[in-house]
């Protein structure tokens, strides 16, 4: 049995072509598993899909000179570490990222 790992989020854009082949891959019998951002729209619409999520915090790049400018980086390496160890935990045969 394959582990496929799907990612990608943000908009419907970046969700949905990752559902459409998630419905293939159940009917090859594929274990799947759906990283993104906990409480976005790719965290709603894989279960819905009953396809396993999990998640980690992050958010868009600040548009402003705003105090979040210098907290970004280090949530952009928080979120890039905990993906690792996602990755790490599942040893995934394909990651598909949209």
């Amino acid at each position: 049995m394959k582990k496929i790992v799907l990612c990608g989020g943000g908009t419907g854009g970046h969700i949905f072509p990752s559902i459409a082949v998630s419905v293939i891959l159940k009917k090859e019998d594929c274990e799947l598993y759906y990283i993104g951002v906990t409480g976005k729209s790719e965290e709603i619409i894989s279960e819905k899909n009953e396809i396993d999520f999990y998640g980690y915090e992050f958010s868009g790049f600040p548009r402003k000179l705003q105090m979040e400018i210098l907290v970004w980086p280090f949530q952009l390496l928080q979120a890039v570490h905990k993906a690792k160890v996602y990755l790490k935990h599942f040893k995934p045969d394909i990651v598909f990222g949209t």
